[in-house]
């Protein structure tokens, strides 16, 4: 593994990033309507379950920390 800096792509480095986090859904009829709801994943996600997606190149990483300064993601060489 090796540590990259924040914020950047670790195969291209371009700053155009999301950091993809879980969110939860559930659904029910309501007078014969389907009715879905949106939940926000809990604040203490494990970072093993998010994930970095590169808007440049398409590339999907692991989020190894956020800090103040932002995000630093993971590779495998």
């Amino acid at each position: 593994m090796r540590k990259v800096d924040e914020n950047r792509c670790p195969f291209c480095g371009s700053k155009e990033i999301n950091i993809l986090v879980p969110t939860y859904a559930s659904c029910h009829t309501e007078n014969g309507k389907l009715v879905a709801e949106l939940y926000e994943a809990p604040k203490d996600v494990p970072y093993s379950e998010m994930f970095g997606c590169c808007n440049n190149c398409g590339a999907r990483f692991s989020v190894k920390e956020i800090t103040e300064k932002g995000a630093i993601f993971e590779v495998t060489k």
